[in-house]
């Protein structure tokens, strides 16, 4: 709350005011807000005051929401086109599109020259939603109307194949706001756009029930079967249920981390194997955000224990820990490398998770309570609270110090009795123990871990139900590394702090159970310690608490007599990965957004594909390549690409620091056959002295490509160490 009311409405309206020709009242806020994205995160800041408003009733928050939405109409007024946006050269960009004029642009997230611009006014499609219908601002529902009523008439030309190239690039939950739009308003235009937000590239094998994600960047994905996910709601659609169902076990099943957060560098890698994608880029918080809400529309759909147990697994583990209780700030990625160290935002620094941080830490009331059909109220979450059930007049109190508590207490006020069902989350994570007692005696439990146990009664005034959530010690390993595992205790996982610098320790047992060398400091705290590390010990507390040290969560763990047999090749290797860590100004994996936004990626005549999990760029008929990377200015820096061992014909290019060529290039193939190898390019010292970054590229001789590269990565020593691991 307090971050929030320190944001400023007029700093985010800067280009609203100055696309509408009216006065800038704010300097425009940095990060991606200042980049072809400026209105992004008003849209977040919106849905995120709309519920801290309706959370609190606090008058300042209404006071602000109330000025945004005020200036915003200003805005759409003097357009006098329904529209209302703050990107740069819109009205160009539109009227192009509208035109038939589509065209990619180099990168995966550029629609004509424009940064995911569908993206950008998803967000305040949704902002303005929220306000309506979290404050009951009906200008904000005006304005959203008015900008639907915009999109229905601007693209009405377009044909299905125009249609379909524009939706290769992001374009958020464009289709879920226009579903709840038509929901709100019964007008069947709004319905009609919507379907137009299909994307059969990405649908169409979900619907098959066919896992074609590898290599999409995820958080593009997910808000799109959020969208139809809404749509089933709304038709009743077989297609629609198939895939959002489809989607998520998948998902969750094939593509996650024990945190619930999915992706390394924002993108799905190969089902069931994430051994080798624990890096500082794991995790992007905005999928989870995502996930989290398309979970929230399954639950509804069928009221399975399985969402809420992963809910609670991904809130807790995920979207807790991804925020400093200090000062409120965000995690872009939550890293799980060994060792890592989450990296928060700046006050005035806005990127997408930034955006879903805004909402993330506001509405941690949501899905605590659910409620069915004949008075059922689901008890989702143990998170103290206090709910309103005014469809019944019974109010129902939530009391717990969960997780550092086993228990949880309901407290039952109504005026009259009442005839309700209590369905109380039996949570997978309990492995016995689990007890319910109703005003002290003890109910029988039929129920099994990862469901719901149901107690129906008339409820009195004073009825107080006594919950008995006993954790236990378990483990998860790695998809794809049986070796590699997190430990959890009940839904936490459990992290430790490493010293920068230092590797992990490896856990030496017979499978000894984890109770004897997992051991808990006492029955007050979180904290344990272990036993069987080499070459040392550590303390183990839940994951959300670390945000200011370094940590591992996934540990090695062998037995004895395995250790034996790979040992010396285990430390050379954990010597390589420390050399490489310590070496590193700048990594850049092609055909990965943000990778290529970070690093001002161009290119002419541009290839793109991908062998077994790693994917590649080259640049054919004479064209470039070209990624700014940073530097050291005071000490010698070397630049290492990785190339394609079978790569050969008429590949000869050279290589370029700021203009100037250092090295020559020819791939001849047939060298390092079916393999990759690297090589490395020292870069004279006088054109990174005093720089902190320069620009590389790979130019191609006449009629000849440049590459492929599968990464490229500046360092400060010629270390004789592969990268990319």
């Amino acid at each position: 709350k307090r971050y929030l009311l320190s944001l400023e409405p007029d700093r985010f309206l800067n280009r609203f005011h100055l696309n509408a020709g009216l006065p800038v009242k704010g300097a425009i806020y940095g990060g991606w807000e200042s980049k072809q994205v400026s209105g992004f995160s008003l849209g977040h800041y919106l849905s995120a005051m709309a519920m801290l408003y309706a959370t609190t009733d606090d008058t300042e928050i209404k006071t602000k929401i109330d000025y945004s939405i005020n200036e915003l109409k200003r805005c759409q007024d003097a357009r006098g086109t329904g529209y209302v946006g703050g990107i740069p050269n819109e009205d160009q960009l539109w009227n192009e599109i509208a035109a038939g004029d589509i065209r990619k642009r180099y990168g995966y997230g550029y629609l004509n020259d424009v940064w995911v611009p569908w993206y950008t006014q998803h967000k305040l499609f949704a902002g303005l939603l929220d306000v309506y219908l979290y404050t009951g601002n009906e200008q904000a529902k005006t304005i959203v109307v008015n900008m639907a009523n915009w999109i229905c008439e601007k693209f009405k030309n377009l044909t299905e194949t125009q249609w379909q190239l524009m939706l290769s690039c992001e374009f958020g939950g464009m289709n879920d706001v226009l579903y709840n739009l038509y929901a709100l308003t019964g007008e069947s235009k709004y319905l009609q756009m919507a379907e137009k937000f299909y994307h059969h590239a990405v649908l169409d094998p979900l619907e098959a029930s066919q896992d074609q994600l590898v290599g999409l960047h995820a958080n593009t994905q997910v808000p799109k079967v959020i969208g139809i996910s809404r749509n089933y709601e709304l038709s009743g659609s077989k297609r629609d249920s198939t895939i959002a169902n489809f989607f998520w076990e998948t998902v969750v099943h094939d593509h996650s981390y024990c945190i619930g957060g999915l992706t390394n560098h924002e993108h799905f890698h190969q089902p069931h194997d994430l051994s080798e994608q624990l890096s500082n880029q794991t995790a992007e918080t905005c999928i989870t955000y995502n996930m989290l809400k398309l979970t929230r529309h399954l639950f509804a759909h069928k009221a399975d224990a399985k969402y809420m147990d992963y809910y609670e697994k991904a809130l807790y583990n995920h979207i807790l820990a991804s925020q400093n209780p200090n000062n409120g700030m965000i995690c872009y990625y939550v890293p799980l490398v060994p060792g890592g160290k989450k990296q928060f935002s700046a006050p005035d620094d806005f990127w997408c998770c930034v955006g879903t941080g805004m909402e993330n830490h506001v509405k941690y009331g949501e899905e605590i309570y659910s409620y069915g059909e004949n008075n059922e109220l689901y008890v989702n979450l143990f998170i103290a609270s206090e709910l309103d059930w005014k469809a019944i007049n019974m109010k129902v109190r939530q009391e717990t110090n969960f997780p550092n508590s086993d228990q949880s207490q309901l407290k039952i006020t109504c005026s009259a009795p009442q005839k309700a069902t209590l369905k109380i989350r039996y949570p997978s994570w309990v492995a016995s123990g689990f007890a319910v007692k109703i005003n002290g005696k003890k109910q029988i439990i039929t129920g099994v871990p990862g469901s719901y146990i149901a107690i129906n009664r008339k409820w009195k005034n004073g009825d107080i139900v006594e919950i008995n959530l006993p954790k236990t010690l378990w483990k998860e390993a790695l998809l794809g590394d049986k070796h590699k595992t997190a430990f959890f205790y009940g839904p936490l996982v459990l992290a430790g702090d490493i010293q920068p610098g230092k590797t992990s320790p490896v856990f030496l047992n017979n499978n000894t159970p984890l109770p004897e060398w997992i051991i808990r400091e006492n029955d007050n705290t979180l904290a344990f310690h272990t036993k069987d590390g080499f070459p040392y010990n550590i303390n183990l507390a839940p994951f959300y608490q670390k945000y200011e040290t370094n940590y591992t969560v996934y540990f090695d763990c062998f037995t004895p007599k395995k250790w034996v047999e790979i040992k010396d090749e285990y430390i050379k290797e954990q010597e390589i990965q420390l050399e490489i860590k310590r070496s590193t100004l700048d990594y850049f994996r092609p055909n990965e957004q943000q990778q290529e936004i970070d690093h001002n990626f161009s290119a002419t005549n541009l290839g793109r594909g991908r062998i077994f999990t790693r994917q590649w760029c080259d640049a054919g008929n004479g064209g470039y390549l070209s990624i700014d990377m940073k530097v050291n200015p005071d000490l010698p820096v070397f630049l290492r690409l990785t190339y394609w061992g079978d790569d050969g014909g008429n590949r000869q290019f050279d290589i370029l620091i700021d203009d100037e060529v250092i090295a020559s290039e020819q791939l001849t193939g047939g060298i390092h056959p079916n393999a990759f190898f690297e090589i490395s390019y020292p870069i004279p010292l006088h054109l990174t002295k005093g720089n902190n970054k320069v620009t590389v590229k790979l130019q191609a001789k006449p009629n000849n490509t440049a590459g492929s590269i599968f990464g490229a990565r500046m360092y400060v020593q010629d270390a004789n160490t592969p990268i990319g691991r």
